[in-house]
């Protein structure tokens, strides 16, 4: 099985995150370091930054796979597995989306830990994230309509799927 990456211009969209807290740093330092307060940037951005580089890294790492026995999909905190009964694919504004009905997910430690506290003070958001998380943006890995990505869902999809 071949895992696809998202295609090199997807993949650069990732240092978005880091870049932004650079950005910030380098206009409130300055203000900061006037006041007598050339730290408080590190501890207020300092988390923000961490969790920054961590989604890039990850999002870099966005991959989706096709087998004889289903998907595998791997996103920012998450990695999907879905038998070939549980996947339907689906267009979503005339681009295609598979959809997870039936399928195993598993929580990287630190996003697992965000979910569970999001499942106790946010229900609601918690069950969006859920739908969030069984939605497979097929069209992230296509970069045109014929590509490896839609060729090896075709070979290992049953006959009819797509």
């Amino acid at each position: 099985m071949t895992m696809h990456l998202l295609p090199p211009m997807n993949r650069a969209i990732a240092f978005v995150f880091p870049a932004i807290i650079v950005v910030i740093a380098a206009l409130t330092f300055p203000v900061f370091i006037k006041a007598g307060l050339g730290w408080w940037p590190v501890f207020i951005l300092g988390l923000p930054g961490i969790l920054a580089v961590v989604i890039c890294m990850e999002f870099r790492a966005t991959s989706i796979g096709f087998d004889a026995n289903g998907v595998h999909y791997q996103a920012v905190g998450y990695k999907v597995y879905a038998p070939w009964k549980g996947v339907v694919l689906q267009p979503n504004r005339g681009k295609p989306v598979l959809l997870v009905t039936k399928g195993e997910r598993q929580f990287f430690p630190w996003l697992g830990v965000m979910y569970k506290i999001l499942s106790v003070l946010m229900p609601y958001r918690a069950r969006y994230a859920s739908y969030l998380t069984a939605t497979i943006p097929l069209h992230f890995f296509l970069s045109t309509g014929n590509d490896a990505v839609m060729r090896d869902l075709r070979a290992s999809a049953p006959p009819g799927f797509a």
